[in-house]
C-alpha cells in the first residue's frame, strides 16, 4: 500500500486501504486517538495511537504534496481520495462505495467519473 502514495495513485479501492495509506505519513484518520496534530494533520510519534506505525519523525507531508502536484504536472488532485486525506479531510463510505463498485467510465486526464451502468 505504501507504494500506492509514491506510484501516483489518487482513489482507493477499500477502507483498508485509505487507512494504510494514511498510516505512512502519520495522518489523524490513522490515529483517531491522537489529542494533538500540526495544523497539517501531521501526528508527531509521541502523540500516535492507532495499530499502524509510521517511520517518519518529521512532518512530511508539505513534500507528499509537491511530489502528487508535480506528478500530476499542474492537474488538481484535491477532489480526489489521496486529494481529500492529504488536506486531512476524513473519506465517507458514500465516496468509498463509489468508487470501489461501480463501473465507471472514467475520461483520462480528469479527476471525476461518471456512472455508465
Amino acid at each position: 500500500m505504501t507504494l500506492n502514495l509514491f506510484a501516483g495513485q489518487l482513489y482507493f479501492d477499500s477502507r483498508e486501504e485509505s487507512e494504510s495509506v494514511c498510516a505512512l505519513p502519520a495522518l489523524p484518520m490513522a490515529h483517531p486517538g491522537a489529542e494533538y496534530s500540526e495544523v497539517d494533520g501531521f501526528v508527531p510519534p509521541e502523540h500516535r495511537t492507532g495499530p499502524r506505525s509510521s517511520s517518519f519523525t518529521r512532518n512530511r507531508i508539505p513534500t507528499l504534496k509537491r511530489l502528487v502536484a508535480l506528478r500530476r504536472k499542474g492537474k488538481g488532485y484535491h477532489l480526489t481520495h489521496l486529494g481529500q486525506v492529504l488536506n486531512g479531510k476524513p473519506l465517507s463510505e458514500e465516496a468509498l462505495v463509489l468508487y470501489g463498485h461501480c463501473q465507471l467510465d472514467c475520461y483520462i486526464g480528469l479527476d471525476f467519473c461518471i456512472r455508465t451502468s
